[in-house]
């Protein structure tokens, strides 16, 4: 496994934090937490512009039931919003 620089594990810990900030202001319910997301893998793009992240979701009602959905985010490193890759 390819060891990533230090400020991509800043920059993905810093989403994590301010997710984690916001989540605090809120009382933990059981509607809470099953739809709660998750970040997972983080990596920074061939280019060095972008870090590409997956996070994990629960299925809404709306869709088959099944296990949790995994999908691929991007954001620039210097900063905005993310966006779904894939």
């Amino acid at each position: 496994m390819k060891k990533q620089p230090l400020w991509v594990f800043i920059a993905v810990l810093s989403l994590i934090a301010g997710v984690s900030a916001f989540s605090q202001t809120q009382v933990l319910t059981p509607e809470l937490i099953v739809t709660t997301r998750w970040i997972g893998q983080a990596d920074l793009s061939p280019d060095g512009t972008s870090i590409i992240f997956q996070a994990g979701r629960p299925r809404t009602e709306a869709e088959k039931p099944g296990k949790a959905i995994d999908e691929l985010w991007m954001i620039p490193v210097s900063g905005g919003e993310p966006k779904r890759f894939a």
